[in-house]
């Protein structure tokens, strides 16, 4: 039932995708996303930085760079959100198996995190916010790896997942850096 459930949350976001992608009906087809899709549509004419390379825009032009491999699609960036959303999703499930939750209460927290409207609207269009939840969870999966399976390797992952965190929103380096210090 849980990947069950993780995999209706996926198709619901790939479904506000396509309704986002082509109808332009979505409620969150703000100007953030929107706007977002535009100045990585614009990157991806030419791969050439604006003024200066900004890191704090890294996701304009990782998406820009996706767009000039593919197509420049609202409906494939948005999909794109919604495959960071589902590998943050499996992540999760990996989490709650090394905390030994059962499989009943799996399934609720799963249920939770694939349904809620909010994350339904904000992880299916042209946002950060599913890659922010993608290195959150892999940060917190890496703690756990480390805390109690005494896992070395993990300790790149997290640092990764640290700097991932801190370049799509500043105040996540904040969580990053505690997360490590508290490992």
């Amino acid at each position: 039932r849980v990947k069950l459930t993780l995999w209706l949350g996926f198709f619901l976001r790939l479904v506000n995708a396509f309704v986002n992608g082509f109808y332009n009906l979505s409620y969150d087809a703000s100007k953030d996303s929107l706007g977002f899709h535009l100045m990585a549509v614009e990157f991806s004419q030419n791969l050439v930085f604006f003024d200066v390379f900004v890191l704090t825009q890294i996701y304009m032009y990782i998406l820009g760079i996706f767009y000039f491999i593919t197509t420049d699609s609202l409906f494939l960036g948005s999909a794109l959100s919604a495959l960071g959303w589902l590998a943050s999703a499996f992540i999760l499930v990996r989490i709650m198996r090394i905390l030994s939750f059962k499989m009943s209460n799996q399934w609720r927290v799963m249920l939770i995190y694939a349904l809620i409207p909010t994350s339904l609207m904000y992880t299916s269009v042209t946002l950060r916010e599913s890659f922010q939840l993608l290195f959150i969870n892999l940060a917190l999966y890496a703690a756990l790896k480390i805390y109690f399976h005494r896992s070395i390797a993990h300790w790149l992952v997290l640092f990764l997942a640290a700097v991932g965190m801190g370049v799509l929103h500043g105040a996540l380096l904040a969580s990053g850096i505690f997360i490590i210090v508290g490992t």
